[in-house]
């Protein structure tokens, strides 16, 4: 993972020519009013993976990851798409392998307003047939706004790259940077970002915000990870602990719940099927996506019913991955919601996995409550609506073996 962090402003003075100094003092105060004048607002982030083994190789796709990323007060917020709240500023916590943050704001404060980066003065140019004003910049280690994690593992480092801005607006336009002098035990020979700006529209106002950016790191032995993300769906949002917003446009929007909505009690156990509401493809969905089915059967307490048949089980992708000829997906439940009732999922051990059907008949994988990756021996992933699925869910055990809610029964279904 590669980290930017953001520092104090501070405006050093350089060794340039009056009227090279001239120029970078407007372009920082443009950067500076570009960023404080940002509201507090949300991008739906789209995260394509890729990896090759070899120096020579071609890159081969091996997952999508799809997030909401807010920036708020000059800090990034992670968490998944539709959900109702984004707190999380460790994009770590949410997906693991190779993964960067630092895009809004966060990198162009590093370079622009840390007391010890160098910037220097190249030239006017053209990019993508636009004039430019291309800069050349350094950040040293020292300065402790560039961190570099693998596993466990990381360290502050310094970094270098170039930095083009609009030749008549002074706006942003590309900034790439590489990472300097990584320590060994973090097995990366290198790590370079390419982050792309432009003009978007949040509410009625327009910002200089993100477009999209490449991060290319690559291992000690030569093998790569390529992260291509761009952003869409930016939209403003007010609040001050939880922040709430509309539901993204990549996801279906959702039935507003009716205001006597009563929280049921589950069984301490219980195994259901469920049916998708919508198909899974690999071409089109990522990690982060909201999945829904319907539950097929009741689910009992005793011999109450507490979730009727066709109940919504709401659920997410948390893995969908290419291995060579084969894909590995993992579904997590989260909530059941029906006409008046809610029940909620989380505190217990889930496992959703594929109905095998052999001979006319369902065969469920096992009664082991684990959630494991289901395995598709396809190039392609293609899962249509009403494909079947088994939800097993059980309380989790206390440390003295007693179940969290004491006193419940198995479900009947």
């Amino acid at each position: 993972m590669i980290r930017a962090a953001a520092f104090l402003i501070s405006l050093p003075l350089f060794c340039q020519s009056p009227s090279d100094t001239e120029l970078l003092d407007r372009i920082r105060v443009k950067v500076k009013e570009n960023l404080t004048g940002l509201p507090n607002y949300t991008c739906v982030e789209t995260i394509e993976r890729s990896t090759r083994l070899k120096p020579n190789a071609k890159f081969t796709i091996s997952d999508s990851v799809r997030l909401e990323v807010a920036y708020v007060n000059g800090r990034e917020l992670f968490g998944w798409p539709g959900t109702a709240k984004i707190e999380e500023p460790d994009i770590t916590k949410l997906v693991s392998g190779a993964i960067g943050n630092g895009d809004f704001g966060v990198l162009p404060q590093a370079i622009f307003f840390t007391p010890l980066a160098q910037i220097d003065f190249i030239g006017r140019t053209d990019l993508e047939g636009k004039p430019a004003i291309l800069y050349r910049f350094t950040v040293p280690q020292e300065a402790k706004t560039f961190s570099v994690q693998t596993g466990v593992k990381h360290a502050m480092v310094g970094f270098h790259g170039s930095v083009w801005v609009d030749g008549v607006s002074l706006d942003l336009i590309r900034i790439e940077s590489v990472v300097d002098d990584v320590p060994r035990e973090l097995d990366m020979s290198s790590g370079v970002t390419v982050l792309n700006f432009g003009r978007s529209t949040i509410g009625s106002s327009i910002f200089l915000l993100p477009q999209n950016s490449d991060l290319l790191m690559t291992s000690l032995n030569g093998s790569a990870h390529r992260n291509r993300t761009t952003f869409h769906g930016c939209r403003q949002f007010s609040g001050v602990s939880v922040l709430r917003f509309d539901e993204p446009t990549a996801e279906p929007a959702k039935i507003a719940q009716p205001r006597a909505v009563i929280a049921v009690n589950l069984p301490e156990e219980f195994e259901v099927e469920i049916k998708l509401n919508a198909a899974i493809d690999s071409a089109t969905a990522a990690v982060g996506d909201s999945v829904r089915a319907t539950i097929g059967q009741n689910i009992k307490l005793g011999r109450n019913v507490v979730v009727p048949k066709g109940a919504e089980i709401s659920c997410r992708i948390a893995l969908l991955q290419k291995r060579f000829n084969y894909y590995v997906m993992t579904l997590e439940a989260s909530d059941i919601d029906f006409e008046g009732g809610h029940a909620d999922l989380t505190g217990r051990e889930n496992m959703v996995a594929m109905i095998i059907q052999r001979n006319g008949r369902l065969s469920n994988p096992g009664a082991v409550f684990r959630q494991v990756p289901q395995v598709f021996p396809m190039d392609h992933l293609q899962l249509p609506r009403g494909s079947s699925f088994i939800l097993r869910s059980r309380l989790l055990k206390s440390r003295d073996n007693d179940s969290i809610r004491p006193g419940s029964r198995p479900g009947a279904i």
